[in-house]
């Protein structure tokens, strides 16, 4: 009998260790974009997005509660060398619905729900100069590591406030913002832009190739080698 309970206790200890870190873990976006499709520099646009422990957002940003960096440079955008097509969307800036591990969070930026998402995304290039009627842009961008999802996870009373958790987010894409030209002096305007994320390859996966790519050249390496000796 103690052999038993030691190896239920040991099982049960086991499992508490694997939990935690997984309650823990990361989100990572896969998948989604984000569009403003207007030349307003204040506007809302939707935000579709998916990630990993069954993340979603599905709702609206709002320029006129966050910054999108294409908008604030513009109006107009004369060509530069550091040109930002990053982004924050924090707090009030992200509206709608959200999901993780399987609990839905219907209102995101509600006082209601004290759920919300922080979401900032880094990423830079060139603006030329202006050469034709229109320009369309396309760079990387990443998910800055300050990036939250915050919710409730126990409600509150009259004595004590509710309970909130966060998880990290990451993620990387391409961003892609459309300029026209000004009618009047040559500089650009913005048309629309949006964030597309791509899934991002896992450290095993980059391992696997790495080490497929140095076989490869090894063995041509050793056929080259007995070419040579023939």
């Amino acid at each position: 009998m103690t052999r038993v309970a030691c190896f239920v206790v040991c099982g049960s200890l086991l499992c508490l260790a694997t939990a935690t870190p997984a309650a823990a873990d990361p989100v990572t976006i896969t998948s989604g974009s984000i569009i403003l499709s207007e030349s307003s520099q204040f506007q809302a646009g939707p935000i579709t997005v998916t990630g990993t422990r069954g993340f979603s957002i599905q709702g609206f940003v709002d320029t006129g509660e966050g910054r999108a960096d294409p908008l604030s440079q513009c109006f107009p955008c004369e060509p530069t060398t550091n040109f930002s097509v990053g982004a924050n969307f924090s707090d009030t800036a992200v509206v709608g619905s959200a999901t993780l591990d399987g609990m839905t969070f219907p209102d995101l930026s509600s006082t209601r729900s004290n759920t919300f998402v922080s979401l900032q995304l880094d990423g830079t290039t060139v603006l030329p100069p202006v050469n034709g009627s229109s320009l369309v842009i396309r760079a990387p961008f990443t998910v800055a590591p300050d990036s939250l999802f915050t919710y409730q996870v126990t409600p509150g009373s009259n004595t004590e406030p509710p309970e909130l958790a966060t998880v990290a987010l990451g993620g990387r894409g391409t961003a892609t913002v459309r300029f026209h030209v000004n009618p009047t002096i040559p500089v650009w305007e913005f048309s629309d832009m949006r964030w597309d994320f791509t899934p991002t390859p896992e450290p095993s996966t980059l391992v696997l190739l790495g080490g497929g790519l140095a076989a490869l050249w090894r063995a041509r390496a050793r056929k080259t080698t007995s070419s040579h000796s023939l």
